[in-house]
């Protein structure tokens, strides 16, 4: 509850205005009754002409006045939580963003999508409907059995047991409802995911054939959902017979016993008709209340799995913005180094290190190539310079200044990353282009397409760069969308361009020209190439041979074929090297 706190307390002014005209509001409705046991009692009842149109006067100017301060209430209150909503998605996406990706993997991608809509929609509905119908609910109860118990206090019993009555109902209903209600959003979770599964890995269903097994299993989770509805509104079902019952008996109770007074000239029956009216207001309002109580439960439970997101602390912590040496008269200047010393890194709760004990150092002007098996902490590296996880111990530095000590966003700016799996914005190629560097011509996305051999297919399509890119790039193959993720990379000034295995699309006279043209765009930067195929790292300078996370071999191409076994094994086995004879 903690976030709507906070919250409450940076929009008092809205919120106190809200609970002000709802207030205002109420008190209008209660009024009204008064009113018409006044225009009874002393205007019809007497034949008083004038007291009639006074009390008519009054009605007027208090329904005017509680229409108005209705409107503002709901236009106040709609807006709190609106804006509350708005400001959890805020909170939501900063959260994401900052957070290790294995912290984000902890919650699962169909878990946020559902926390950011659906829960948060959740939270939003709950504040705005507690604001507009349970707020009012007790002040009417309240008032309306103290202007009862003012006007004839035996017969505000009545409508007091009927509130005890229905208050034990509905107590029990949710008791045994509340098992149901806190799963809901964890069913939600579970379809989300099912579903999510079934669009995107559609293909794959249909090449195995297994489409009537996905809608077996899809059924099932949509099933287990409506169950576990279908059970909430089954006990929830005996409220509003209930509350129309005691409804019912209040008023034939207070007429009755209202109508002897009457008669025995105890009371008058404006009164009766006053009494009345509270009764079945106040029940009417804890109906709706009692509705809303159906959903709070879960609007809470939404509202803490919102909470869970926001609460969550980053494993990694910002810097202190330290420049490096060469930046204090305000532009960077080359070369710059990078340098790995002693790093060891595991992931969070692994026994096993992923890197150990790795040491290496590359300077502007300079390729670094790194190679290994899979599992040997290749792309653990390039994680651990973007700081997408923090390293355990050891140190990396650029120009010589270590990298937690740089804030966030200026160690990323410096660098320039493609990922393994090449992922495209939908939009247009453009729009993907200017991610990378938002202020990029038209002639600057012409040369970077070039390098990244992209240019021949961007200039096939009728609208150029301005053609559309499906969610994912799925209009897209494989090296078209890796090639134009590379180019996108090469859009971004940086000091150092990393390759996580992204050239495994293309083939290899592309592979080739790729690398020729890379050579010299990037003369003046870092260039450090993940890569399982040797022939794409032939030509670096230096390459790092990673096994079983640690570093079995370092040195160039012909190097490595000489003197290093793990290298010669990658290379005999890729077809470089021939089979040694026994």
């Amino acid at each position: 509850m903690h976030l709507l706190q906070q919250f409450a307390a940076r929009n008092k002014t809205l919120l106190g205005l809200s609970v002000v005209f709802i207030a205002i509001n109420t008190f209008a409705m209660l009024a009204i009754p008064f009113f018409v046991a006044e225009l009874i009692n002393q205007g019809i009842l007497r034949k008083d002409g004038g007291a009639v149109n006074a009390v008519v006067g009054w009605m007027v100017l208090v329904l005017f006045i509680g229409t108005v301060a209705g409107i503002m209430g709901s236009y106040s209150s709609a807006r709190f939580a609106a804006a509350f909503a708005r400001d959890n998605r805020k909170r939501i996406i900063r959260t994401v963003e900052d957070i290790t990706v294995d912290q984000s993997d902890a919650f699962g991608i169909a878990s946020l999508v559902t926390r950011m809509t659906n829960d948060n929609q959740n939270a939003q509905q709950i504040v705005l409907t507690v604001l507009q119908m349970v707020l009012p609910s007790p002040i009417m109860a309240v008032f309306s059995i103290a202007l009862t118990l003012h006007i004839y206090p035996l017969l505000a019993i009545v409508p007091l047991m009927a509130i005890v009555v229905f208050g034990a109902a509905t107590m029990v209903v949710l008791t045994r409802s509340l098992p149901s209600i806190q799963r809901i959003q964890q069913k939600v979770d579970h379809m989300t995911l099912v579903l999510r599964e079934s669009f995107v890995g559609v293909r794959i269903i249909r090449a195995f054939d297994n489409s009537h097994r996905e809608e077996t299993r899809v059924n099932k989770a949509f099933k287990s959902y409506a169950d576990n509805n279908i059970r909430i509104n089954r006990n929830f079902a005996l409220l509003s017979p209930v509350a129309y019952c005691l409804m019912d008996i209040s008023m034939i109770v207070i007429i009755w016993v209202g109508s002897s007074l009457v008669a025995n000239s105890t009371l008058e029956i404006g009164s009766v008709t006053a009494i009345v009216e509270y009764s079945t207001t106040t029940i009417g309002t804890l109906i709706m209340s009692a509705l809303v109580l159906f959903q709070l439960p879960r609007g809470l439970a939404s509202l803490r799995r919102v909470q869970d997101v926001t609460d969550t602390v980053s494993d990694i912590s910002d810097g202190h913005a330290e420049l490096l040496p060469d930046e204090t008269s305000g532009a960077r200047e080359l070369p710059v180094t990078l340098s790995y010393r002693h790093v060891d890194f595991r992931y969070q709760g692994a026994e096993k290190k992923v890197l150990d004990d790795i040491n290496f150092s590359v300077s502007s002007g300079q390729t670094l190539a790194i190679v290994g098996g899979t599992g040997a902490g290749k792309s653990s590296i390039a994680k651990t310079l973007l700081r997408l996880n923090d390293i355990e111990s050891g140190e990396i530095s650029i120009g010589d200044v270590d990298i937690r000590r740089m804030s966030l966003s200026d160690l990323r700016s410096r660098i320039s990353y493609v990922p393994q799996k090449a992922f495209l914005f939908s939009g247009t190629i453009a729009d993907n282009f200017r991610f990378a560097n938002e202020g990029m011509s038209a002639a600057e996305m012409e040369r970077v397409s070039c390098i990244a051999q992209a240019q021949e297919f961007v200039a096939s399509r009728p609208k150029g760069f301005e053609s559309e890119v499906a969610q994912g790039g799925s209009n897209l193959s494989g090296g078209q969308k890796q090639r134009l993720a590379i180019a996108r990379a090469l859009a971004k000034p940086a000091d150092v361009y990393v390759f996580d295995d992204s050239f495994s699309a293309l083939d290899y006279a592309t592979d080739a020209r790729l690398r020729k043209e890379l050579k010299t765009y990037l003369r003046e930067s870092i260039t450090v190439i993940i890569a399982q195929r040797l022939a794409t790292i032939a030509a670096a300078d230096n390459i790092l041979v990673l096994h079983d996370g640690g570093i079995v071999g370092q040195g160039t191409h012909d190097e490595l074929l000489e003197g290093n076994r793990y290298y010669r094994d990658l290379a005999r086995t890729q077809g470089l090297l021939e089979e040694e004879k026994e």
